[in-house]
């Protein structure tokens, strides 16, 4: 969004550094993630669970979005990913392809993955909470949105907040 913003703007003869910064500093912030995940992901052979890779919820975009290129870069790195896209998932298995496996429910991801990766705030995720609530299985979830806190967790649930402490 902002670098077309600012695409549009200088089109229009007007100068929007803001906007640039503010695009380049997402760039980072997805590279830092993709790094948090290959560090956590490489202690043994983990199947990462990624919910949603729309760049926001409620939408079917995936392209340019922070998590597709999250996703490329595990990909690159042999990392087993499995998908759940509430919105997109028609669209990312067009782009995807047989890359990565697929899940049609919430409740699939979990029991499938070692490691949840929420890649945007949709509501619909926090019902995670309740899915591993009984879990006796150990899991790690990694959270930039700072949609739950520790406390939410039973002690087989690992949480990791990046960017917050909670």
């Amino acid at each position: 969004d902002n670098f077309a913003f600012a695409a549009m703007a200088k089109k229009l003869g007007i100068k929007t550094p803001l906007s640039l910064l503010t695009h380049k500093l997402n760039d980072e912030v997805w590279k830092k993630n993709l790094i948090k995940l290959l560090e956590i992901s490489s202690k043994q052979k983990t199947i990462i669970g990624v919910l949603g890779v729309a760049y926001k919820p409620n939408t079917t975009l995936i392209e340019d979005s922070q998590v597709f290129y999250i996703t490329k870069g595990l990909l690159e790195k042999k990392r087993e990913i499995i998908l759940y896209e509430p919105m997109g998932q028609h669209d990312a298995e067009k782009i995807l392809g047989e890359s990565v496996s697929y899940s049609q429910t919430l409740s699939d991801i979990v029991k499938k993955s070692d490691i949840i990766f929420v890649s945007n705030p949709d509501k619909s995720f926090l019902a995670l909470k309740d899915l591993l609530k009984e879990t006796k299985t150990k899991k790690t979830i990694i959270d930039p949105w700072g949609m739950f806190t520790k406390a939410d967790w039973n002690k087989n649930v690992t949480y990791v907040s990046l960017g917050r402490k909670k």
